[in-house]
């Protein structure tokens, strides 16, 4: 396993330790670099250049972690005590101080106990350091994985924690004062652009819309404050986050509506000669969208035109207001002003 950047720089210690003139070097160029990063206020505040608030606060936020550090010392004694308990063996009988009374075998097998219980205290030893190394070695990788996680975790999970952290540390502030302006300045101009009509249409709305996830909203309670400083209302976060990806600035389709197959059924039906017939003069069109096209007028009515379509397609269902719907611009009912005598 490779070895950790902390595991490498001792290793790097303890070599420079071993030559005098490179340590005393090193502790040279460490007091250098410590005044320098003092200068540049890279290092935290010192306790006399501290408010008597930020005080308080750094002699309360010591004795908590002293407290939990004394805590972990004595469960570590604990467990040690426990593990020696529990490897100790049973106490030997206590035999007469008269040595006539005390025969051979007694005398080896009181030599057999002092044997094994010196060979038990040598174990005890052992396993005390043994496991004194375990917990080392679980407090390092538990660490890791804490700095793993950091790294993977996902950015809406970290909100909470850069903002207690601002909070928390003095040295925070500038970068609080920042973050707040950004925050303003932003919210500001998507309020503004959500609430006015002139400036975004409806799609463009959606769009900026869709960038806020509902879900993360409703987890930290934000949901009123994103529709108070954002414009962004309830009902808008809710449609982005019912509609899929794909469809979700699309209108939406429904079961009953009319394909293009039989649209453009209808119309080349109305196109025919049979139907309608295409009107002779220059003038004689109609413009939409800059498209212009040729007028058309009907020889029957709509009523029976829908009939006639119905029995030429039996396998289509189009009901009389959707076939008025369907007709082109330029197909329209005959006038009297149309006829050119």
């Amino acid at each position: 396993m490779p070895l950790s950047a902390a595991e490498r720089m001792k290793r790097y210690r303890e070599r420079i330790k071993t030559d005098q003139s490179r340590h005393a070097e090193y502790l040279e160029n460490e007091r250098k670099r410590w005044k320098r990063r003092r200068e540049e206020n890279k290092l935290p505040p010192l306790v006399k250049d501290m408010t008597q608030k930020h005080v308080r606060a750094k002699r309360r936020f010591w004795r908590k972690e002293m407290k939990e550090r004394r805590r972990k010392q004595r469960e570590r004694d604990d467990m040690i005590k426990n593990a020696s308990v529990m490897i100790s063996p049973p106490h030997s009988p206590r035999h007469s101080s008269n040595d006539e009374n005390i025969t051979p075998e007694a005398k080896r097998g009181r030599k057999n106990v002092k044997k094994e219980r010196a060979k038990s205290y040598r174990r005890i030893k052992q396993l005390e350091q043994e496991l004194l190394q375990k917990s080392r070695e679980a407090e390092k990788f538990r660490k890791r994985y804490h700095r793993l996680k950091k790294k993977t975790e996902k950015p809406e999970k970290r909100a909470k924690f850069k903002v207690r952290l601002m909070l928390k540390e003095s040295a925070m502030r500038s970068k609080l004062k920042q973050a707040l302006l950004l925050h303003c300045v932003v919210a500001d101009q998507i309020k503004r652009r959500m609430k006015s009509k002139k400036l975004m249409n409806q799609e463009e709305k959606r769009i900026l819309s869709s960038v806020v996830s509902r879900k993360i909203l409703k987890k930290y309670d934000l949901m009123k404050v994103a529709n108070e400083m954002l414009g962004i209302t309830r009902k808008r976060l809710k449609f982005n986050s019912l509609r899929g990806k794909g469809d979700r600035f699309r209108r939406r389709k429904y079961k009953n509506s009319i394909s293009e197959r039989v649209k453009q059924k209808v119309r080349d039906f109305l196109e025919e000669d049979i139907n309608s017939r295409m009107m002779p003069g220059k003038r004689d069109t109609i413009t939409r969208n800059k498209i212009q096209k040729q007028k058309r007028l009907l020889s029957d009515s709509l009523k029976s035109l829908h009939k006639k379509f119905l029995q030429a397609n039996k396998d289509m269902k189009v009901s009389y207001t959707m076939f008025c719907k369907l007709r082109p611009l330029w197909i329209v009912d005959p006038k009297c002003g149309d006829r050119e005598t």
